[in-house]
């Protein structure tokens, strides 16, 4: 897949999943997660989202 993509045959989408480039003040980590929507629900439904 990689090898197509380099080669211009195919299409891929890439979006980040990552913490801002800001401060990130203390926590709960869940909490944290759910607030920066980088848990595990959340990047799947983003993934969802990207895919239908």
């Amino acid at each position: 897949m990689i090898a197509a993509w380099y080669q211009g045959e195919k299409q891929i989408t890439v979006f980040p999943v990552a913490l801002p480039d800001q401060f990130i003040e203390h926590g709960a980590v869940r909490q944290l997660k759910e607030k920066y929507r980088i848990s595990a629900e959340c990047i799947e439904k983003r993934i969802l989202s990207v895919i239908k």
